[in-house]
């Protein structure tokens, strides 16, 4: 039986969650009139050399970007209008997971 649980390599896990905690450190420094800036830093800092490595996977690995994309969301309470450009990226990186 298929088990439909999101796995994500120790590595691959550790790096976001490292990047994570450097996004947070960056983001108390700064305080909130650096919330603009969010979307352009995950997508830039964390997405984008995150994908050498989710490529990289053993195929039995499932990873659901789409989850990191909304806990990433849900860290930085972006407001509403910044979910066209999350759209935007989703679709980006949806369609370079497709060409792996």
């Amino acid at each position: 039986m298929h088990d439909h649980h999101i796995y994500i390599s120790a590595p691959l896990s550790s790096y976001l969650s490292s990047q994570l905690g450097r996004f947070q450190n960056l983001r108390r420094a700064f305080g909130e009139q650096f919330a603009p800036f969010t979307v352009k830093y995950i997508y830039i800092y964390i997405i984008l050399p995150g994908l050498s490595r989710i490529g990289d996977l053993n195929r039995s690995y499932h990873l659901s970007l789409h989850v990191i994309l909304l806990h990433c969301l849900m860290l930085t309470k972006l407001c509403f209008f910044y979910l066209f450009e999350w759209t935007y990226i989703y679709v980006c990186i949806y369609m370079y997971m497709l060409s792996i």
